[in-house]
């Protein structure tokens, strides 16, 4: 686990960390999991670990047995287990659905679809009281405004 703040460096140690797990203890891609916060960080995370692979390979100094192993990586970089945190829940989730007794067909929510719902449903079942917009509106300006729904 890496914890620290921004521009410290963390996406740097990762890549370092996945090139060493894949040279030194001969790991398959697909064995790795990293997971992070953001959908961003996953993207730049997958694009530096290629970028990081695509350099060890142009280096001469690179073994032909290291070579074959980080072409093989390369190839592999679609299966990386590279997820946000809600991402890997939602994948283990339905990975492990009949075993758990869930529903097969799950999927993420966001709060603010889920929100406007009920604020729509509100709005249908309480037309008599003039001042619910006011009651109701929520104060994060990236939600419409009621009477806007």
């Amino acid at each position: 686990m890496i914890e620290a703040s921004a521009g410290t460096g963390k996406t740097y140690t990762i890549t370092h960390l996945v090139l060493r797990y894949l040279l030194e203890l001969r790991l398959p891609i697909s064995r790795i999991l990293l997971v992070t916060f953001t959908d961003k960080a996953t993207s730049e995370l997958k694009a530096r670990i290629h970028q990081s692979i695509s350099s060890q390979l142009a280096d001469e100094q690179t073994s032909n047995e290291d070579q074959a192993l980080l072409q093989q990586a390369l190839r592999d970089l679609h299966l990386a287990s590279i997820h946000t945190i809600h991402g890997f829940c939602q994948r283990v989730l339905k990975e492990y659905a009949f075993e758990q007794g869930s529903v097969l067909d799950k999927s993420l929510v966001d709060d603010n679809t889920v929100f406007i719902k009920q604020l729509q449903f509100l709005k249908r079942t309480w037309p008599a009281i003039t001042d619910i917009a006011e009651k109701l509106q929520k104060t994060d300006k990236s939600m419409p405004k009621l009477d806007d729904l």
